[in-house]
């Protein structure tokens, strides 16, 4: 993964000036003992558990794989589907499996869908971290209302804390039962065996997507990387001077669900008393187009983050190469990040390093603004009403 800053010596000096208290949190908030690696939640802990047992649930290949989730049960698994395959799903009707998100509550998509793949091989995956997330179960008790009688147990995956309301129905209904910790939240379990079991149906190397994941903690926690440092205090510096959103610009179509997954963890883990950054999600160019004029002579409160891929379209580079000329000239803060797409392999393992890094740098940046990085108190207080309804 190539990392490229924006020009500018001053901003570059007062980011250096956290690089004590970033050492500081790095000390207290995580640790390696007898060779594994801790944090608050533990979620450093998962890019190094064995997830082999899951190779044997799958017994045949599928055509199909409906994914149901939310949040961060879904936003993980749908970055690394859409950079792989998902972006070209609707000109590459030919290629399998195929990868279907049930995320909103959508009968009529569901109707359609169910329509569109009948006769075929179908997966099911239900991923549900607390038992009780209102759409996932709104979704799988309409297609098991309708469709029940066309899904076979055996190809039925449930995603959950074990002994919750999902494990249960799970256990009742013949499903293959898989544990998530219940210790770590649903936007940090990216790494968690939902996500792998997604890789695994759709034929792919779970192996190199966390080997990425490994290879940025263990930069991080041997201190042998400035790029936390770099990024962290960058970004921090910027905040307190009052830069309060996150432009997360996606300069290839594959990478537009992946800064989704990114402004989800922003919002989430840092919207909190304290914090506050707001995050948008953008695709380049087309976005060049409508609020590229807000970033550039708006006021002036943004950092961006641009995403690309080294397989880009050369045309959509070039645009992304004039467009940081303009952000130099203008001492607009960005960071850009280049993942190597020349293989499905290197990609997955870069997305994996990506996604990891993003997670650290997010917690970490959580305890330079004094929030809790890992509660939800927002989500949760409507989702006290949703059950009331």
């Amino acid at each position: 993964m190539q990392v490229d800053y924006s020009t500018n010596a001053q901003e570059f000096h007062s980011a250096n000036e956290h690089a004590g208290q970033l050492d500081g949190l790095r000390l207290a908030m995580f640790s390696k003992v007898d060779g594994k690696f801790s944090s608050p939640e533990d979620f450093l802990s998962l890019p190094f558990s064995d997830y082999s047992s899951t190779s044997g649930l799958i017994l045949q290949p599928y055509d199909h794989i409906l994914f149901i989730g939310i949040g961060g049960s879904s936003l993980g698994p749908k970055a690394v589907y859409d950079a792989l395959f998902g972006y070209f799903d609707i000109v590459s009707p030919a290629r399998l499996p195929k990868v279907h998100f049930l995320e909103n509550v959508d009968k009529a998509y569901i109707d359609a869908l169910m329509a569109s793949i009948k006769g075929k091989r179908v997966a099911v995956v239900v991923a549900c971290k607390s038992g009780k997330t209102y759409e996932t179960n709104k979704n799988l008790a309409y297609l098991y209302s309708k469709y029940q009688n066309v899904i076979n147990p055996n190809a039925v995956f449930v995603v959950a804390t074990e002994g919750n309301a999902m494990w249960e129905w799970g256990r009742v209904n013949g499903a293959k039962l898989l544990k998530i910790p219940a210790s770590v939240s649903g936007r940090f379990q990216v790494f968690a065996v939902y996500n792998l079991v997604m890789i695994k149906l759709c034929g792919l190397d779970d192996q190199a997507f966390l080997a990425g994941a490994r290879e940025a903690i263990e930069r991080f926690m041997d201190g042998s990387s400035d790029y936390y440092k770099h990024m962290c205090g960058f970004r921090y510096s910027f905040f307190r001077n009052n830069f309060l959103s996150d432009v997360y610009f996606a300069f290839d179509g594959r990478l537009k669900s992946l800064v989704e997954w990114a402004v989800s963890i922003t919002a989430e883990s840092l919207g909190k008393p304290g914090g506050g950054i707001f995050p948008v999600a953008n695709v380049g160019s087309r976005d060049c187009h409508s609020t590229l004029q807000l970033y550039v002579e708006g006021p002036k409160d943004k950092f961006t983050y641009f995403l690309s891929l080294s397989g880009t379209d050369a045309d959509n580079t070039a645009t992304l190469v004039a467009v940081k000329k303009a952000y130099n000239e203008l001492h607009i803060p960005f960071v850009h990040y280049v993942l190597d797409s020349s293989s499905q392999q290197k990609l997955l393992r870069e997305l994996g390093e990506y996604m990891q890094a993003k997670i650290i740098e997010t917690v970490l940046l959580g305890g330079l603004m004094g929030v809790n990085p890992y509660n939800q108190p927002g989500v949760e207080l409507y989702k006290k009403y949703l059950v009331a309804t």
